[in-house]
């Protein structure tokens, strides 16, 4: 449009597909600077290069060239990758139609539809027909529409070639009596019934997926291969590059491939373009420049050894939705930061905190030029905070706006009214109301306005004509409605007013009362907290706010801040309910304090396994060390029941010695095996699988899962060797108080195996001696 309207925030949906579909593999930062460091000591090695100066030289080098040939071979990785994808898409949409063509003629012929079944000319028939009707959105997300219409067309095909009987209704569904009983059963459970054509949308879906995991296996075993050789290429272009290079050919060969690389992409293959940020988007592939034999081999050997120690991980939504990762390098507009986040969670930070990044600023003020000179200043000096990334101010100014002002003398020595120039810019620009529309119980206003052609810009907006007259009346004449004397002629509208175009805010936001901007920004590297801390100092000590204006901190950290408040009060309050519980079970508080050793063990396995899973703290995982503190003491519950129980059996402490006592508590921790390997079997089987979720919240199941699993596992070896000798400990000191000193002799003897005396027991047989 000519006059858009202001934008401040541009939303893009991506859906991305199941992560086992996605064809790509990325190579790891740690193997990536390894491989470097391999090529640069080859290269010194075959004196091709001078050798770096000293340590930190070479680590310098290395990092630098890592870091440019990674984000060329992510590039390189995903134009590959996408024009493969093209090209299976391309037959992927015939698989789909065929597939479909098979599984409706078996189920009209299962269903008994047929005069006779279709040989193979007609199913091709059929077939080939669907192909004309079938969109290329079959073969990227099949829905039910498109399987819908394919399905009723090819019933018209098969009914114009004489293959069905009359009155028979083709997409009925008909299923077996047992599946329709599991249906009818589903539907009491609120389950939509399925039809003929979710069936069939079903079973096109199920080729779809088998199809992208057979395609997406293919393709990653080919990405592994072709990823080695072209990252070990790219580092030894980059590290030639940087380095003092001995060879003269070497320095022709780089001259080569930059003149290449600073050509354009052909127009027909611009579409296919997926580069990274770095320009890979809009340059051609590699060239093939007349290639060095000595860097041929030394490439070939140096991937060859790359393949046995290298990792190629397959990607995240992290690796694309992250600040800095491949949706930002690979979608920038001027002036703008991205902000990759799901559409619940922005809803959400945008009615909560106002800004959906970590980091949001926020500058109040009475005066607009204030607030925006505030709001540059602070962004200024927030991007020199380490850990600041993607700060922007909130662009405000930038909108056109026709400014006009009338000339009261000139307009007075002319005869013309500035009411009347009013009320002329005003019917010329803005449109008047001349009347109102009576349809039933609706109005409609009626507005006069000139046509375009008067204020198209403000060349016409000068011409616009203005009435004259002989004397324009006064100031008290205009408001009495004294329109002066008759009307001599229009003069323009540049005789009497200046026109110009004035730059003025784009949009105009308030806050109570007052002007706002937002100044934003995420942290990286560093706790918000702690970078806020940093901030609020360097603002206060290099920006100097304009009188009436102040600035307030939110954004997502706010949600950090109230979550561990919440959690410092939930996590003493969770252990000290476990622990009142435990009591009015037992009516022992030793037995309940003796229950809460299983925490620390709970801690320390959820600790091991959220770091060899690599998950940071979080609201999740939090969550999830509650969880496992609560099974971890549910599981030491069992073994103190069955301790408790074979005290009980053996006659009590009044009537057993210390040796009974002993064996009694390793009867009842023995006898426990079989209890504690149930509960560990049914806490593997339950939780081990939400490590491996996909889908729809599982990047939050994940998390809470880790330490819960890890906990328990742990937990439970602490409760197996631990909770048995604390207890006897327990239950021996209230055996003494029971039977006295004295009672420690005899109950050694009673039983106890030679070579086995206890300190307390060696003691007292001194002192009695």
């Amino acid at each position: 449009p000519s006059d858009p309207a202001p934008v401040d925030m541009i939303e893009t949906m991506v859906e991305l597909r199941p992560r086992e579909l996605w064809p790509r593999r990325k190579l790891t930062e740690r193997d990536a600077r390894k491989q470097a460091r391999a090529v640069l000591g080859a290269l010194a090695a075959e004196e091709m290069i001078e050798p770096p100066a000293d340590g930190a030289a070479e680590t310098a080098l290395v990092d630098e060239a890592a870091a440019e040939a990674l984000v060329r071979f992510d590039g390189l990785m995903r134009e590959y990758a996408y024009l493969r994808n093209c090209e299976f898409e391309e037959s992927l949409a015939q698989k789909l139609v065929q597939g479909l063509t098979e599984s409706l003629i078996a189920r009209l012929d299962r269903q008994g539809a047929f005069e006779r079944p279709p040989t193979d000319g007609e199913f091709a028939q059929v077939a080939q027909s669907l192909m004309a009707h079938a969109d290329h959105h079959l073969a990227v997300s099949p829905e039910l529409d498109d399987v819908t219409l394919l399905a009723r067309h090819a019933g018209r095909q098969l009914a114009a070639l004489g293959l069905v009987k009359e009155g028979v209704e083709l997409f009925e569904d008909r299923p077996p009596l047992w599946r329709k009983v599991v249906e009818l059963a589903g539907g009491a459970l609120g389950e939509t019934p399925p039809t003929f054509f979710t069936r069939l949308a079903d079973d096109v879906l199920g080729r779809y997926r088998a199809a992208w995991r057979e395609h997406a296996r293919e393709l990653n075993a080919a990405l592994f291969t072709r990823g080695t050789e072209t990252y070990t290429r790219l580092a030894i272009e980059e590290l030639l590059a940087r380095a003092t290079v001995r060879d003269v050919r070497l320095t022709e060969y780089l001259a080569q491939v930059r003149r290449f690389r600073s050509r354009r992409v052909p127009q027909h293959r611009a579409h296919h373009a997926h580069g990274a940020g770095n320009g890979l988007m809009n340059m051609a592939p590699p060239p093939d420049v007349a290639p060095q034999p000595q860097l041929k081999a030394l490439q070939e050997r140096l991937a060859s050894a790359m393949r046995w120690r290298a990792l190629l991980r397959p990607c995240e939504s992290a690796d694309l939705s992250d600040p800095g990762g491949e949706l930002d390098r690979a979608l920038q507009m001027p002036g703008w930061a991205n902000v990759w986040t799901r559409p619940i969670q922005n809803r959400v930070d945008m009615l909560f905190t106002g800004v959906n990044t970590d980091i949001g600023v926020r500058v109040l003020g009475r005066r607009l030029d204030d607030v925006v000179r505030a709001s540059e200043e602070i962004a200024a000096v927030l991007k020199q905070v380490a850990g600041s990334e993607y700060v922007m101010a909130e662009a405000v100014r930038g909108k056109g706006y026709v400014e006009i002002h009338v000339d009261r003398e000139k307009a007075e020595r002319l005869g013309v009214s500035v009411g009347e120039v009013n009320d002329v810019i005003e019917t010329a620009l803005g449109g008047r109301l001349a009347t109102t529309t009576v349809e039933g119980r609706e109005r409609h206003g009626v507005r006069v306005r000139y046509a375009a052609r008067w204020r198209e810009d403000e060349e016409t907006i000068r011409g616009l004509p203005v009435p004259r007259r002989r004397r324009a009346p006064s100031a008290e004449g205009q408001k009495r409605g004294e329109a002066g004397s008759p009307v001599l002629g229009t003069i323009p509208l540049a005789e009497v007013a200046e026109v110009r175009i004035v730059e003025g805010p784009a949009s105009i936001k308030s806050e109570n009362g007052m002007l706002r901007n937002y100044v934003r920004l995420n942290v990286r590297g560093r706790g918000a907290l702690d970078f806020i801390d940093e901030a609020r100092r360097a603002i206060a000590d290099k920006v100097r706010l304009p009188a009436g204006v102040y600035v307030e901190w939110t954004g997502q950290f706010e949600h950090d801040v109230r979550t561990i408040r919440t959690l410092t009060l939930v996590l003493p309050l969770a252990t000290a309910m476990i622990l009142l519980i435990l009591y009015w079970t037992y009516r022992e508080l030793a037995d309940a304090l003796l229950m809460l050793l299983a925490a620390p063990g709970a801690l320390v396995g959820g600790v091991l396994f959220q770091w060899l899973l690599g998950y940071d703290f979080s609201v999740t995982v939090l969550v999830g060390y509650i969880a496992c503190f609560g099974m971890a003491i549910s599981t030491g519950m069992i073994m103190l029941v069955y301790l408790r129980e074979a005290i009980a059996k053996a006659g009590g402490l009044e009537r057993i010695s210390l040796a009974e006592l002993r064996q009694a508590v390793l009867d009842g921790a023995v006898h426990r095996l079989r209890p504690k390997l149930l509960t560990e079997g049914t806490t593997i089987l339950g939780l081990a699988p939400m490590l491996w979720a996909s889908g729809v919240g599982a990047e939050v199941i994940r998390p809470m899962a880790a330490p819960v699993l890890g906990g328990i596992l742990i937990a439970d070896e602490v409760i197996d060797l631990l909770l048995p000798v604390m207890f006897y400990w327990v239950r021996r000191r209230r055996w003494l108080r029971l039977h006295g000193p004295t009672a420690q002799l005899s109950g050694q003897a009673d039983g106890a195996p030679c070579g086995v005396l206890e300190p307390a027991v060696a003691d007292t047989f001194s002192t009695t001696r």
